[in-house]
């Protein structure tokens, strides 16, 4: 007895169990069919008004599309003309540069060939200089009679003493006229000595030390 009760309220409790799924199922279904011809009659059956902001919406993608790639081709051809002004420039500029090259190295190689000629011949112009400078030399300070002296040296740091006189020599120096006793020394030569006589002209001689 107790066995049959119990199964029958079990049956009793599956059956209402299912007929709540069933129902859940059927008000689900509702719904669904509810949005789905909500959404047919939407698709299939649209108001004047909203096609009419479809196509204005539309239209106006279209005109900012249109405005938007023509700026990116006005922009593309910008900068291609600039790249080719910036190639045309940077050759020039290569141009330029290897020019500028070409003359520094010329430069240089004019500057370093008078450097060369001037160390060689530096004695010589050094001399002829001071020649120039003393020829040109203003006498006021001299009387008419005061003739100059000019000793060449080799070595050129040679010391030059003139021996009867108490006047230490310069090169150039003013002397009456007169005879003079010329002494030329340095510590790795042997003494040279020479006798001058100054009448009525400047003199200039020259010495060259012989090797100890």
């Amino acid at each position: 007895m107790k066995l049959a009760f119990t199964l029958l309220l079990l049956n009793l409790i599956l059956s209402f169990l299912i007929f709540q799924v069933i129902k859940f199922f059927i008000r689900l279904t509702k719904i669904a069919l509810v949005f789905l011809k909500f959404f047919v009659i939407s698709f299939f059956h649209q108001s004047e008004p909203v096609k009419d902001i479809q196509k204005t919406v539309q239209q106006k993608r279209e005109k900012i599309r249109t405005e938007l790639k023509t700026k990116a081709n006005k922009l593309i051809k910008d900068l291609q003309v600039q790249e080719k002004a910036f190639q045309s420039q940077k050759k020039e500029f290569k141009k330029a540069l290897s020019y500028e090259r070409k003359v520094g190295r010329y430069q240089a190689t004019f500057v370093w060939f008078f450097i060369i000629l001037f160390t060689i011949f530096f004695d010589d112009i050094k001399y002829a200089y001071l020649n120039w400078k003393i020829n040109n030399q203003s006498t006021q300070n001299h009387q008419p009679k005061d003739y100059f002296l000019t000793v060449n040296t080799k070595p050129l740091n040679s010391i030059v003493t003139i021996i009867n006189i108490n006047r230490k020599y310069h090169l150039g120096m003013w002397l009456k006229p007169g005879k003079y006793i010329i002494q030329v020394e340095h510590p790795d030569y042997f003494n040279e000595y020479r006798c001058i006589t100054i009448k009525n002209h400047n003199i200039s001689i020259n010495v060259q030390l012989k090797k100890r």
